[in-house]
């Protein structure tokens, strides 16, 4: 007798729910923002120019072992798409 209250109470809450999951995400952007405005020294000051250095290179070899990388996976993929395409038509032409 009571199912649609309990219906409309599930739909509330989860609506609730959803509004209060936004205004949290709304508020930790909103501070994260104004932080980041009002930061009176910014972040990049206190790195040491050695360390900036060793970071860029650390960067140059992660793009060229990520293509690198990228090719090897790019080869396989295309292999075992081949072994099975050709086990597919085999089966078929049985």
């Amino acid at each position: 007798m009571f199912a649609w209250i309990k219906t409309a109470y599930q739909k509330t809450r989860a609506g609730v729910q959803k509004v209060k999951a936004g205004a949290q995400t709304l508020a930790v952007a909103g501070s994260v923002a104004l932080a980041s405005l009002f930061n009176p020294a910014p972040a990049e000051a206190a790195v040491d120019g050695a360390v900036s250095a060793g970071i860029t290179a650390l960067e140059a070899d992660a793009a060229t072992l990520g293509g690198l990388a990228t090719g090897a996976v790019v080869s396989i993929m295309l292999i075992i798409l081949g072994i099975r395409l050709v086990k597919k038509m085999l089966g078929r032409a049985v």
